[in-house]
Order: C-alpha cells, then structure tokens, then sequence
C-alpha cells in the first residue's frame, strides 16, 4: 500500500515539475511555453509575422535612444487603408449621383412628382424582395436544421434497437 503511494506521488511529483520547466513566468502570470504541434499564433504580431502581413507603422526615436513604433490605421496595411478609402469615395461618389438624378427628376416633374413616386415605389419593391430572400431562406435553412436532428434521433433510436435485440 505504501509502495502505491509512494508511485503515485512520485508520477505526481514529476507530471509538476514537466509543467514547471515548460511555464514561465511574465509579470506574475504564468505563460505556457508552445509545443511543437500548437500552430496557432499568442499575438497578433505573431499572426502577422506567419502571414508576411505589414501594418501601417511609424518608427520614430525615443529621447532616451530606443526605437518605437505608431500603429497608424488600427492594424491595417497601407493597401488595406487605400481600399477602403476607395470604398468610401465610390459610395459617396454614388450618393451624390443618385441625390442629383433625384433633383433633376423632381425638377422635370414639378407638378406631381411622378418620377420621386416611382423611385419611392422601387424602392419599396427592393426593400420587400430583399426581406422576402431573407425569410425565405431563412425559414429553409431551419428546415434543414430540423432535419438533421431529426436524423440524429432516428439513428439513436436505431442503435438503442439494436442494443435491445
């Protein structure tokens, strides 16, 4: 009995000290050293380093010497930051556009607005569309849900036959 115990203290003994020297410890938080199977990154330096992905940076020099780095466009490359920056042109580019076609109509129509109605009415009709695509789909994807819990409990019932015959 003593001999058991003794085994087991010693497994538990040595299972503490292979977590001990695979932690280290960083400002009272213990960080666990990664294994050779982990892929996954800690930071999102790391996730950047293993994608080749350069943020948008400005290195400048610190007055004691040391040299420090501004994250201009939270994370985003130079490219990333020029797309949407392209992005935000066109859709106010098409704003602007759609509010001069509507103020050319509205002038062209001044006694009853008629082109201001029928956009008003299109609009309606893609908004519906729009809203009937989403229930639609939703509603189908449920189904499919259904169905396979459905499956699910048919094959747990299958072998639980199975297991009474």
């Amino acid at each position: 009995m003593s001999s058991e115990r003794s085994n087991r203290a010693m497994t538990t003994m040595s299972s503490e000290r292979s977590i001990r020297s695979n932690t280290k410890t960083t400002k009272n938080v213990p960080v666990i050293n990664k294994d050779s199977r982990s892929f996954r990154p800690n930071s999102i330096s790391e996730l950047n380093a293993m994608n080749n992905y350069k943020p948008l940076v400005i290195q400048y020099t610190k007055h004691d010497g040391t040299v420090a780095e501004c994250h201009i466009g939270c994370g985003n490359s130079l490219e990333d930051l020029g797309i949407i920056f392209a992005v935000y042109v066109l859709f106010y580019s098409f704003l602007i556009g759609f509010f001069a076609l509507l103020l050319k109509g509205a002038l062209d129509t001044e006694e009853k607005q008629t082109i201001l109605w029928s956009f008003f009415f299109f609009g309606v009709l893609f908004v519906a569309l729009v809203g009937g695509g989403v229930y639609v789909n939703m509603k189908k994807y449920e189904r499919e849900r259904n169905e396979k819990k459905g499956k699910g409990k048919e094959k747990v019932n299958e072998t639980n036959e199975d297991m009474l015959l």
